[in-house]
Formats: structure tokens, C-alpha cells, sequence
């Protein structure tokens, strides 16, 4: 029997959300915050129209501990701000029937919460395959003292991936599907739990904890010159690559902890 075109794609869909289900039961991840149904219903969801958007929000600050970002597939950058304000953009075409629909910003005590939203509006059952990707954006924009007052930072997105470039002094707790990770500067904290998503770090600081829980994702940290910390690598096929400076000396309470099932791991000091 010869397959069409549009069998042999959602037989290769359905195989591949399998290997995803399969993947992240082997790698111990909690399939009801990983696994992506949100995305199949994205998917839904996308056989409707798409509106262009630019938004741009200047937010007051306030005296906010907790800040989350959630997203489907779009990618999050953190970034500093250059005239002291907290600004929130968001850019790309979304599923939203109005461009004011695609952002969505609540507050809760001392949280602020961001998400990007999609048109509540019912839409048929149809995937939507298209082979030319519009990017989608979301960009927090930090003043460093107000970035300061944080004590946790929560980014969730199912393919987006996520950039930050700022010191941070809480957890930065990372959350994603297949999305790439890239984070600079100066952060103290990081909690990290992807499935195919890779993971690099450029500090420039040491005394960080880290913490990597993967199933095919690779990490690759490098550190200051100098710098030691105390490794903790466990990989079931992946390599493993730690420079032996960084496991001597004193950590000064740095840790790393990397869980993989095929991903490679390589610790570096620059």
C-alpha cells in the first residue's frame, strides 16, 4: 500500500510525540509538566488565523519576589534595560483574532506572572504543517536593580528557546521540550529540565549551583579561569568532558549536577 504524503506525516508526528512520551519516562522526567500535549493543542488550535503582532509594555515593577514566563513556541530573551524601566516585548504572528490578546500580564501579591495566549475561539481538529517558520518573541527587559529583588525566575516554554545575559542573583528555574538554552553573565542558581533541549553556559562567576536533568539535551559549562566547583555527571551513552582544574581546590560552594540519558557533558574553564 503506498502512503500519501499526509499519512506518512502524521504517522511520523504520532511516532515522534511516542519517542518524546517514551524519552522522558526513561530520563525520570514528570510528563504532566514536560510531556507537550501543549503543544499538539497548539497545533489545534493553529488551523485558525494568525495576526501579526508588535507589543511593547513598560511595567511597574513594584515589589515583585517571583516572576514566570510561559510560552508555547516562542523563544524568551533577558536582557538589560538601558533607560531604568521594566519593559515587556513580544513579537511574531500568534492564533489571537486581536493583537492585545497575544500578551497576557497578571500579578499576584508579591508574582508577576507572563504569558503569551492564544484565541479562545473553537478551531477543527487540523494540523498545520508549514515549512517556512515565523519567529516568535518575547523579550523581558531588566533594570539591574530591579532584577536584584528577585528571588526566583521561572521560564517554561515547549519549543522556544531562551537566551539570558544578565546577573542574576536568585534561581533561574528553565523549563523546556526541545528548546536550546543559552545563559551568560553572572547567575547563581540554575535548574534546568528539558528533554532534547541543549544547555550552554558562559559565567563569569564561581560558587554557582547548577543543576541538569535531560534526557538527550547536551550541557556545556564554561567558567571563569580559576574557578572550581564540585561535579556531579551521570550519563547513560553521552561522553563526559570535566577539566581537571575545576574539580581541584576549593569549590567555594559551587555544585554541578548534570542527569542525562544520551546527552554529552562538558564542563570547561576559559
Amino acid at each position: 500500500m503506498k502512503l500519501t504524503k499526509t499519512l506518512k506525516v502524521t504517522l511520523l508526528t504520532t511516532v515522534c510525540f511516542g519517542m518524546s512520551y517514551t524519552l522522558s519516562m526513561v530520563g525520570g522526567l514528570n510528563r504532566d509538566t514536560v510531556y507537550p500535549l501543549s503543544l499538539l493543542k497548539a497545533y489545534a488550535k493553529n488551523g485558525g488565523e494568525e495576526t501579526s503582532v508588535h507589543i511593547q509594555k513598560t511595567i511597574p515593577f513594584l515589589n515583585f519576589k517571583s516572576l514566570s514566563v510561559k510560552t508555547t513556541a516562542t523563544d524568551i530573551e533577558v536582557k538589560a534595560s538601558q533607560d531604568g524601566q521594566f519593559h515587556v516585548e513580544l513579537e511574531g504572528n500568534f492564533p489571537v483574532t486581536k493583537e492585545d490578546q497575544a500578551l497576557v500580564v497578571e500579578s499576584d501579591e508579591n508574582r508577576l506572572k507572563i504569558r503569551t495566549e492564544e484565541d479562545d475561539s473553537e478551531h477543527s481538529f487540523r494540523l498545520k504543517f508549514d515549512s517556512k517558520k515565523v519567529t516568535q518573541k518575547i523579550t523581558l527587559v531588566f533594570p539591574q536593580p530591579m532584577i536584584d529583588q528577585l528571588d526566583v525566575m521561572i521560564l517554561e516554554t515547549v519549543s522556544g528557546d531562551m537566551k539570558l545575559d544578565q546577573e542574576f542573583k536568585g534561581t533561574l528555574d528553565l523549563e523546556t521540550v526541545s528548546g536550546d538554552l543559552k545563559i551568560s553573565g553572572k547567575v547563581h542558581e540554575i535548574k534546568t529540565q528539558t528533554i532534547s533541549g541543549n544547555l550552554e553556559l558562559n559565567l563569569k562567576n564561581e560558587g554557582q549551583r547548577i543543576y541538569f536533568d535531560s534526557v538527550s539535551g547536551n550541557i556545556r559549562v564554561n567558567l571563569p579561569a580559576n574557578a572550581h566547583s564540585e561535579t556531579q555527571v551521570s550519563t547513560v551513552s553521552g561522553t563526559v568532558g570535566i577539566d581537571p582544574s575545576i574539580q581541584s581546590g576549593h569549590a567555594k560552594g559551587g555544585i554541578i549536577s548534570a542527569k542525562t540519558v544520551s546527552g554529552n557533558v562538558q564542563i570547561k574553564s576559559l
